[in-house]
């Protein structure tokens, strides 16, 4: 008897978040609710690195090298982010937060940090092949993110932590 009134309260708690859900309309549900998404997330200084790329691409490779200069992980293949008038936030999908998946030596164990700031995007399916390249930028959410291709060379992650710390020169 107390596990069906169990089941009830949790039933009732369902339809009342898909109640609460359904009252916010589908375009503004990106500012309230966390969305999953594909891809990896690096922070320093209070900002994050959006890293997109095809399975294999080095997603997972390339947060080893910026946790080991002094990033902090936020998520491996596998994170969330939510729009506010802040921009984009992103944090660990729950079902792996503090875990990073490294080819050949399975699992690993990292150390968590709240919700950061997205402040560029990393996409690892596209190689830079100017030296001095445009400013680009990328849509995620809604919102407008300066964009980085893939560069070649042992720097790329030093590269991308010192623009999270200083930024980029127009």
């Amino acid at each position: 008897q107390q596990l069906q009134g169990q089941q009830r309260e949790t039933a009732i708690l369902s339809v009342s978040a898909q109640t609460q859900r359904a009252a916010v309309p589908p375009a503004e549900r990106a500012w309230v609710e966390w969305t999953p998404q594909p891809g990896g997330c690096v922070a320093t200084k209070g900002q994050a690195v959006l890293v997109r790329g095809r399975s294999g691409s080095g997603k997972s490779t390339l947060a080893l090298q910026m946790q080991a200069l002094g990033g902090v992980l936020i998520a491996d293949d596998h994170l969330q982010l939510r729009r506010s008038e802040g921009g984009l936030w992103a944090r660990a999908h729950p079902a792996i937060a503090g875990l990073v998946e490294i080819r050949g030596m399975g699992i690993m164990h990292a150390p968590m940090t709240a919700p950061v700031r997205v402040a560029l995007v990393v996409d690892l399916n596209e190689v830079e092949a100017e030296r001095l390249p445009p400013l680009r930028h990328t849509q995620v959410m809604g919102v407008d993110l300066p964009l980085q291709y893939r560069i070649a060379g042992d720097g790329f992650a030093a590269a991308i932590l010192h623009y999270l710390a200083w930024g980029r020169s127009q």
